[in-house]
């Protein structure tokens, strides 16, 4: 459910005061060189604490303490492999108090009342470790956004056959090989990984939040609406995986081109509308995506509203035979591939997976 998260809490200037002479007891406190406003401790990392951030802006009177959290190392120590799960969120809770209030013997509130700037939202599927490279290039040629698909950093990032990075100014989609990915970084960092095999066959989404808000709280509640109490809710990590998973690669089983066109032929009575879905198939297939056949559709019509709305409409007739329109090329010598939608949606309905908070004892 969550990988990592970027939380922070408002400080008076006093109270920011008296943190950072605690903090500097134990170990010492960095100015962060791209960073001027905050200084930076990492000493915590293996315990869930990527980075404690001291931030003070006096221009604007602003004080806080920011925490780069992994939740997975507080309940599971060296685990780098897996998602932080939502019943092991309450005990992700009692051990980030228990560091914060009685470790550090910093004054600050119970975990739910934090903040976040940013929460990555994550599942693991297992999927046969041979298959993700063949659904990496499948997904890039889906009906992916204008403003994510011309970002610098999806351009920057768009060739990589382990992951399907899209970048937009509030999200970001992050889809990878697990184990290919920690493999990098293991011969880059030199960092090694104990359980790096475990990694194996799973394949992550994770939709990365920024500026993350709740638009409808309860009015007599002490949370804000950028809480965690609010945000580490599984229904809302549900909400938005599934939401950019269907937007860009939607329902449908992947066929060949040759293959998809025989079931549209077996399927559809009306000789029209056979030849108009299979000429969507074939646009897509010949120019490599849904997004560059969409632009070509649209600029071979007069009208453009009309346009847009027609060629959804064909994908959806498409669909709706349970095929996907981005079509598998033939280097990969397979005739079908699953849609691992229902493996999404099979995910969230596990009982474990459940949302598992009980109120804070105490006020803020």
């Amino acid at each position: 459910m969550i990988d990592t998260m970027y939380i922070f809490w408002e400080l008076e200037k006093t109270q920011f005061k008296d943190i950072r002479k605690k903090i500097s007891s134990f170990t010492k406190l960095h100015i962060d060189k791209n960073d001027k406003n905050s200084i930076v401790t990492y000493k915590f990392a293996h315990c869930g604490f990527q980075e404690i951030r001291l931030r003070a802006n006096k221009l604007f009177h602003y004080w806080a303490i920011e925490i780069h959290l992994r939740p997975k190392l507080l309940v599971d120590s060296g685990n780098y492999i897996n998602v932080t799960h939502s019943y092991e969120l309450e005990e992700v809770r009692k051990r980030f108090n228990c560091v914060i209030q009685k470790y550090l013997q910093l004054d600050l509130p119970d975990f739910l009342y934090w903040k976040a700037k940013r929460i990555d939202y994550a599942i693991d599927l297992l999927v046969d470790q041979n298959s993700i490279p063949i659904y990496m290039f499948l997904f890039k040629k889906g009906n992916i956004p204008k403003i994510m698909l011309y970002h610098d950093t999806s351009l920057k990032y768009f060739d990589s056959t382990t992951n399907v990075y899209l970048k937009s100014k509030n999200i970001t989609i992050n889809w990878y090989d697990r184990y290919s990915t920690l493999e990098e970084k293991q011969e880059k960092t030199k960092k090694k990984y104990s359980n790096i095999k475990e990694a194996k066959n799973l394949l992550r989404f994770e939709i990365q939040c920024n500026n993350l808000k709740i638009d409808e709280i309860d009015e007599y509640s002490d949370f804000s609406n950028n809480s965690l109490f609010y945000l580490l809710n599984v229904e809302l990590c549900q909400k938005k995986i599934e939401y950019y998973y269907d937007l860009i690669v939607g329902p449908g089983k992947y066929y060949t081109l040759n293959k998809a066109i025989e079931i549209i032929d077996s399927s559809i009575i009306c000789q029209r509308k056979r030849m108009l879905l299979r000429r969507i198939l074939e646009s897509i297939a010949r120019t490599g995506s849904v997004w560059k056949a969409k632009e070509e559709f649209i600029n071979n019509q007069k009208s453009l509203k009309h346009a847009d709305k027609e060629f959804s409409k064909r994908l959806n007739q498409i669909r709706k035979l349970n095929i996907n329109p981005v079509t598998i090329p033939n280097q990969y010598k397979i005739e079908e591939l699953e849609n691992i939608q229902e493996k999404i949606k099979g995910y969230f309905l596990k009982g474990k997976y459940r949302k598992a908070f009980r109120e804070p004892s105490y006020s803020k």
